[in-house]
């Protein structure tokens, strides 16, 4: 045989000499025995839960600081006049394209609601007796008459300004 398998046949040899029995495993066991004749720990018990409580918003019914301030209405909405056409829909869903001079006559033109419609001051749109009381060269300022929630009308205003093609 050549050294070089002598050499790997000792190594394998002396490899395998420690895994015999006779190693010496007493501070092992030791240990183990120490730790197994200790008492049982205690585990703290788990923190008591209180429900967090409830907030109350009672500011509800108050005024949002991001409008305009408005009084109570005299009058109730209602069929007292001819519903128009535009009424039958939201007026959110209006946007303010344009306006037109005619003389003494000022539009302004709405579109939506399936086209683009020309309305002038006194006329109503939406669905909350929204009426247009000013028509400017680049807004137009209608006032709606909604429910104050205790059995009274407020007026409501709200301004379209024009759009510009971005």
């Amino acid at each position: 045989m050549s050294a070089a398998r002598w050499l790997g046949v000792a190594m394998v040899l002396g490899g395998m000499a420690g895994c015999g029995d006779e190693h010496d495993f007493r501070d092992l066991d030791a240990y183990m025995n120490e730790q197994r004749g200790r008492a049982p720990g205690q585990i703290e018990p788990l923190p008591v839960f209180r429900a967090p409580t409830a907030f109350v918003h009672d500011a509800t019914m108050l005024r949002s600081p991001f409008l305009p301030r408005v009084g109570p209405v005299a009058r109730k909405p209602g069929p007292q006049r001819r519903q128009h056409y535009l009424e039958g829909f939201g007026i959110d869903q209006f946007d303010m394209v344009g306006t037109l001079v005619n003389g003494a006559d000022r539009f302004v033109l709405l579109k939506g609601a399936g086209g683009v419609h020309r309305l002038q001051v006194g006329d109503y749109i939406g669905r909350s007796d929204g009426q247009v009381r000013v028509i400017a060269a680049f807004h137009v300022e209608v006032v709606e008459v909604v429910a104050d929630g205790r059995g009274g009308w407020l007026e409501r205003p709200r301004t379209f300004s024009l759009k510009t093609q971005s």
